[in-house]
């Protein structure tokens, strides 16, 4: 079974997401992983508005994003153990 991929501005609060593919070019890429958020790491969304931004935790940072990135950046949930 293919894991779902969906944009990580339509998650939820407390989710566990895994990075799985950036649709914008490689400036964003590049950006995001500056930041530390390259694909395959794994973050919990702790603040959610209803335009899509987000504030995600990774490695106990936090990191907030506006409603464009997170749209553009597609995420898998982290299967529960």
């Amino acid at each position: 079974m293919r894991e779902q991929l969906f944009p990580l501005s339509t998650t939820e609060i407390g989710d566990r997401v895994v990075l799985a593919q950036i649709l914008s070019g490689q400036n964003l890429e590049h950006r995001l992983s500056q930041m530390g958020l390259t694909l395959g790491s794994e973050v919990q969304i702790i603040i959610k508005t209803h335009s899509g931004s987000v504030v995600i935790c990774i490695q106990d940072k936090q990191i907030g994003l506006g409603a464009g990135m997170a749209n553009q950046v597609m995420v898998t949930l982290v299967a529960e153990q």
